[in-house]
């Protein structure tokens, strides 16, 4: 079974890939861990209350560098590492890519030099300082941060601004015949030249469970593809699975987001291939094609409707 750390309905049940009974916080700290066995996936509910603390503290008046020096409130965190623990469950959790930032310290999953990390915005810190946490109590030894790149595929309309550009593919392209990116603001990439670390959901999923299932797999481990595509790339790709001429239309980035985008980003997958995992991420193209044929025909995956 999957833990989950808040209430979720049955609409959002759907859009996750497994099966699962969501735990109140309350439930988890009166002992509820004796129901479960199995795998324990802290979701990004997590960060985000994380990441919500230290805004709140923004707000009021407190920089940015003491708030995301200091030690993070861990009242929640501790009660699930207790959890962990004391019922000896298989404890995986939801880090990212993010936290690599800028990309000038690599994109290398090593425990040992995650403080040298600078994340360029408050979600990649948020991520940044559960894997701090894990690593200061000696977590990491016994439990598996999952560092995602940018992943994408169905199930993903709920999560509404969050929800990928294939996602947001699909649905200018249907409705406008065009898709928009951004410029870019750097003179080394041409507009729709920048670069990301696309992973296709399924092949998240079975990267995550072939961790899952090797329980010496513990520390931190990228989740990505290994290759850096352009966004033009994955707009070509997204207007062939539609079979609609290629029409990019760039437009300009918010300032808000213009220092604090990320224009390269490649996860290295060395560590994860090392545990003997040969499997390779399916091509932009191929996963694409097919994440294309769930939001044409209104499936999500795990319904009935199969291919």
């Amino acid at each position: 079974d999957v833990l989950g750390s808040r209430g979720l309905g049955d609409v959002y049940k759907r859009q996750v890939f497994v099966r699962f009974r969501p735990l109140s916080a309350d439930c988890i700290r009166s002992g509820a861990d004796r129901l479960f066995a199995g795998l324990c996936l802290v979701d990004k509910s997590i960060a985000e209350w994380r990441g919500r603390s230290v805004r709140t503290r923004n707000r009021a008046g407190v920089g940015a560098k003491r708030s995301l020096s200091g030690e993070v409130p861990d009242s929640l965190c501790s009660a699930l590492a207790a959890m962990r623990f004391g019922a000896g469950i298989r404890f995986l959790y939801a880090s990212s890519c993010a936290t690599y930032g800028d990309g000038s310290r690599g994109y290398v999953d090593d425990e040992s030099k995650i403080e040298e990390l600078r994340p360029m915005n408050m979600y990649g810190y948020s991520k940044q300082l559960f894997d701090l946490w894990a690593k200061r109590r000696g977590y990491l030894k016994s439990i598996t941060g999952c560092k995602f790149s940018n992943v994408y595929g169905p199930n993903e309309r709920h999560k509404g601004n969050m929800r990928s550009v294939v996602c947001r593919a699909f649905e200018q392209i249907t409705a406008t015949g065009k898709l928009q990116l951004f410029k870019s603001y750097r003179p080394e990439y041409a507009d729709g030249e920048q670069m990301r670390d696309f992973l296709y959901v399924k092949d998240a999923v079975r990267m995550v469970l072939n961790l899952f299932n090797r329980p010496s797999a513990a520390g931190l481990y990228n989740i990505g593809s290994g290759r850096a595509e352009t966004w033009n790339a994955l707009a070509r790709a997204s207007f062939a699975a539609l079979e609609k001429p290629v029409a990019i239309e760039y437009i300009e980035m918010p300032e808000s987001l213009r220092d604090r985008y990320q224009y390269y980003t490649r996860a290295e997958m060395g560590k994860y291939h090392a545990l003997g995992f040969a499997d390779e991420a399916s091509s932009l193209e191929e996963a694409i094609a097919d994440y294309m044929w769930y939001m044409r025909n209104g499936c999500y995956l795990g319904d009935e409707c199969v291919k």
